[in-house]
């Protein structure tokens, strides 16, 4: 297998335990792939690919300012959908200006929530011996 094709990408993994991830950003490395992680005011998770649009700065390095994430840089705004809704000095937005935006599974705030890379056929739950629960 050669380094690119190390992980499965049609399959979720465990990203973090669902109370470890607060209104504030996560850096997350998963699949060799950085993923930044934060919830919403709402209490919804979401996973955006921790690169900037512009020059690749980790957005888990910028801040969050209600449900969006602003880049450290040069202050790009990204929406929950990785989508750019602000760029400093200027009056339109390149429209390719986004950044990935993952599925997140949350079974409840006890339980993991998984992120797959490449989208996939769903997360399966099983109950471990202690009480916890774990992916399978």
């Amino acid at each position: 297998m050669t380094h690119a094709n190390a992980f499965p990408l049609n399959a979720w993994y465990a990203a973090a335990w669902s109370h470890e991830v607060e209104h504030e950003l996560a850096a997350r490395r998963i699949c060799d792939q950085d993923v930044v992680l934060y919830r919403r005011t709402d209490g919804q998770v979401t996973a955006l690919e921790d690169a900037c649009w512009h020059r690749l700065l980790p957005l888990s390095m910028g801040r969050l300012e209600g449900d969006q994430v602003i880049c450290g840089y040069h202050g790009l705004v990204f929406n929950s959908a990785g989508r750019c809704t602000y760029m400093p000095a200027q009056k339109t937005i390149n429209p390719s200006a986004c950044v990935r935006s993952y599925p997140v599974a949350v079974e409840s705030v006890q339980r993991a929530m998984a992120v797959p890379p490449c989208g996939g056929p769903g997360v399966a739950w099983a109950a471990r011996p202690g009480g916890r629960d774990a992916l399978r």
